[in-house]
């Protein structure tokens, strides 16, 4: 069986499952965590990153919603994305953009969007998996009310719609 670790927010750290098809989840996410704890996870902690056949990497959404700068959020996500290079060589790294989602107060979508394309840069620099969102997605490209609780927070109806696109990203990693 392979292993696939986790390390992002809240939509990672309540998934559930521990096997997601023929892998193995180690989820280390944790609800409310920045990109600066994951990166203090994999540096400090030394997680041995070849332990693992992929690596799922979410962060983003707390940061906007405390209103750091966007830099925060990037410089962060690629001093992880470039440990697990130096680490590992090739190994599948999965990233996942901020879900889009209805604007309030402190999400604001222009600063969703401006952190996304640095992630989508991010992801093709290092030749990382996009997690893609779309489907979640309701006409006015937002999180849609049937799959999030919150517009971040994933429902039950979302976990599964969220596994169906792991699962796909999953089974064409080794292909």
């Amino acid at each position: 069986m392979k292993k696939i670790l986790f390390i992002g927010h809240s939509v990672l750290a309540f998934y559930s499952k521990e096997q997601i098809d023929q892998w193995q989840i180690v989820n280390r996410a944790k609800q409310g965590t920045i990109a600066k704890d994951g990166w203090k996870l994999i540096e400090e902690e030394e997680i041995l990153i070849n332990e693992f056949e992929a690596v799922f990497i979410m962060y983003g959404i707390n940061e906007v919603y405390y209103q750091f700068n966007e830099r925060l959020v990037t410089d962060y996500l690629e001093k992880i994305v470039r440990k697990v290079r130096d680490s590992s060589g090739h190994l599948p790294l999965i990233i996942a953009p901020i879900m889009k989602t209805w604007p309030t107060k402190r999400l604001q979508p222009l600063k969703i969007q401006k952190i996304n394309q640095k992630i989508i840069e991010l992801a093709r620099d290092y030749d990382c998996v996009l997690f893609n969102w779309e489907e979640f997605y309701d006409l006015k490209d937002e999180a849609d009310k049937k799959y999030s609780m919150d517009g971040i927070h994933l429902n039950s109806a979302g976990y599964l719609l969220f596994e169906r696109g792991l699962s796909r990203i999953l089974a064409n990693l080794y292909n």
